[in-house]
């Protein structure tokens, strides 16, 4: 059940980013994606936390 909710807002911000971008070129359409869902999933806008919500690595 969490699993088909979290596949609904994924749809939906994906949905959300495909009409705010337009003509982004996709490097920067996918960096919008990512960066959105980092700031909602940590309820953030601080980027290590985006990353921490976002499981990435730091280099």
């Amino acid at each position: 059940m969490i699993a088909v909710q979290a596949e609904k807002v994924k749809r939906k911000i994906k949905s959300i980013v495909n009409k705010v971008s337009g003509d982004l070129a996709k490097p920067k359409h996918k960096f919008l994606l990512e960066m959105l869902t980092g700031v909602l999933s940590s309820q953030s806008s601080n980027l290590s936390s985006i990353a921490r919500s976002l499981e990435e690595d730091r280099y």
